[in-house]
């Protein structure tokens, strides 16, 4: 069952991690922003999205 509130703190832990890596890259250009943002979505590996996930109560398929 899954914990009242899951889906923010997923968010809130992902989003967290994603904005500390954008400030450190100073990207202030909406072209360099897109680039670092792929970058970045790259540093996020598999087993720590489906971490986030398993901590607020969801299951893998």
């Amino acid at each position: 069952m899954r914990r009242r509130g899951a889906i923010h703190t997923i968010n809130r832990k992902a989003f967290s991690k994603l904005k500390a890596l954008l400030r450190k890259q100073a990207a202030r250009i909406f072209d360099t922003i897109a680039d670092v943002l792929g970058d970045i979505c790259n540093l996020f590996s598999v087993t720590e999205c489906r971490n986030y996930f398993s901590t607020a109560g969801y299951e893998a398929d």
